[in-house]
């Protein structure tokens, strides 16, 4: 089980997918904190101190791809996993790492988040 002080962020515009998030990364004993922006979480990224994100890839204004790539100017090296209840992954050149299947990206997120910590 995790260290609940260990915080995953997640991101996404969809309450109910928010809600559903925290559900299932509470089952694998990680604390989490709800953003329901992608600026949202930008103005307080620093201070919520996240060792992983979830986000959704299409947000309002600012996309969970181009909040990605702020994180990633700003200097933030935590990993992130992007979902999305789209099918955004054909022909869009987001690769192999792109999941289709939200269930398997569900199943693997924990083994993501604790590859990430062996490595710190």
């Amino acid at each position: 089980m995790a260290n609940s002080q260990e915080i995953i962020a997640v991101v996404d515009d969809d309450p109910d997918m928010r809600d559903a998030m925290v559900t299932l990364i509470s089952a694998y004993g990680y604390g989490t904190r709800t953003f329901d922006t992608a600026e949202t979480f930008l103005a307080c990224a620093s201070e919520c101190q996240a060792r992983c994100l979830l986000v959704d890839i299409q947000l309002g204004d600012l996309s969970g791809v181009e909040l990605a790539r702020q994180l990633a100017a700003d200097g933030f090296k935590f990993p992130i996993i992007f979902m999305s209840g789209h099918d955004v992954c054909s022909g869009r050149g987001f690769g192999p790492p792109c999941l289709d299947d939200h269930r398997v990206a569900g199943r693997r997120s924990g083994t993501a988040v604790d590859s990430h910590q062996e490595e710190r």
